[in-house]
């Protein structure tokens, strides 16, 4: 899904409580996206990980598509090549970088395993901070360069 993926979520969540879109609430996204969801959601049931099987599952339906049609004007490392890189581009590859997949995660143990219902608990909170020793003071100028990629890798990390 896309980076924004919990505004498609929470819409299908509405949907599945008889909201109407454009109506009760407003998004700039479109209203197919919402519906599909709220189907999965309805057939399989409301989660997370039906949420994110789906995602592989359409990933890897059109990294197959994209390797058949490929076959037929390509050589076969070529179609393996270009299907490749649609596999690639259509895994979640945000989790790698991004917060919220760990956070969502120690909600859903400390809910449901732990069985903890304090809104405190269910927060995963972590420290990030830039690292002295990666400085020198003969090079005072690569120091701010250095401090700046270790903060701006900490801010988009979710920190």
């Amino acid at each position: 899904m896309e980076p924004d993926e919990g505004i498609i979520l929470q819409g299908a969540q509405r949907i599945l409580r008889g909201e109407v879109l454009y109506r009760d609430f407003f998004s700039f996204f479109t209203p197919g996206s919402y519906y599909f969801v709220a189907l999965i959601f309805k057939t399989f049931g409301s989660s997370i990980i039906v949420a994110r099987t789906v995602l592989v599952l359409i990933g890897a339906t059109f990294s197959v598509i994209t390797y058949l049609l490929a076959r037929r004007v390509c050589s076969r490392e070529s179609s393996l090549f270009v299907a490749g890189l649609v596999t690639a581009t259509t895994l979640p590859y945000r989790f790698l970088v991004l917060h919220n997949w760990d956070s969502t995660l120690w909600a859903c143990l400390m809910r449901d395993r732990y069985g903890a219902r304090d809104e405190r608990s269910l927060k995963l909170r972590f420290h990030a901070q830039t690292a002295g020793c990666t400085l020198t003071w003969q090079q005072p100028y690569n120091n701010v360069v250095r401090t700046s990629l270790q903060a701006m890798a900490a801010v988009l990390g979710g920190a």
